[in-house]
């Protein structure tokens, strides 16, 4: 799946380029096509702007955020009850900040790419973790109903403190292979005593060297904390009734 993506994920990060103000063509296009002018006037980026902003209000600014109609309890208390536990909820919402940049990144995704992916990281929170497109992996052909999908793969990157808070503790998911994450840690931190860092591993995601060419000029080595990076994946069990399973 990653190897088959290599194309899509080439042609984002031409449209991230060019939203992100990069001339149009590069100085090789330029000088082989003899082209005089080549300069990125922003206009897209102002229509990206323009349409981010539309689609955030879409999103964001309903009110409520959350709404709630109970279908149990006393007839009488069913809008009593659902009111409060509605306020009780989009006050959650509406004081989390975490929250409201989660979806602005959904709006931008959105805008540039039409799919504004974003899971959550466990049963337990309630706030979504967003996703590069580049960051799903799915098998060409996939219907959009997903009824034909078998399996898929969700590319993660933890730091070295988001691992340690996944895997020590007093619940810890017992699917952890303890043994490789205790390997992972000690790597990082030999890794982080270094004070060096790669962006080595950006190769295989286009859109994600566009990203870091914006924010730090494409540097080799930086001062971005090492990462142990990994791949959630999901795929389809048929013993049984059937069910989705993690690896």
């Amino acid at each position: 799946m990653l190897l088959n993506s290599q194309v899509r994920s080439g042609n984002r990060s031409l449209i991230n380029s060019l939203f992100n103000g990069a001339p149009p063509y590069t100085e090789e296009e330029a000088t082989t096509n003899h082209i005089a002018t080549n300069v990125n006037t922003l206009e897209s980026t102002e229509m990206a702007l323009s349409a981010r902003r539309h689609v955030s209000n879409a999103i964001c600014a309903a009110d409520p955020l959350f709404s709630i109609n109970l279908d149990y309890g006393p007839v009488h208390k069913r809008q009593q009850w659902g009111k409060i536990i509605e306020k009780a909820i989009n006050k959650r919402l509406v004081e989390s900040s975490e929250f409201y940049d989660l979806r602005e990144g959904i709006a931008g995704s959105l805008v540039l790419h039409g799919v504004g992916p974003a899971m959550w990281e466990d049963d337990q929170k309630w706030l979504q973790t967003e996703l590069g497109i580049e960051d799903v992996l799915m098998p060409s052909n996939t219907l959009r109903s997903l009824r034909n999908l078998p399996a898929f793969a969700i590319y993660r990157s933890y730091s070295v403190n988001q691992l340690w808070k996944m895997t020590k503790g007093p619940r810890v998911d017992p699917g952890w292979n303890m043994e490789v994450v205790d390997k992972a840690l000690a790597w990082v931190d030999k890794a982080t005593s270094t004070l060096i860092s790669d962006n080595w591993k950006d190769t295989w995601y286009p859109e994600k060297m566009v990203e870091r060419f914006k924010e730090d000029g494409g540097c080799y080595q930086s001062d971005m904390v090492p990462t142990v990076d990994a791949y959630d994946f999901f795929y389809w069990d048929d013993d049984g009734e059937g069910w989705w399973s993690r690896a």
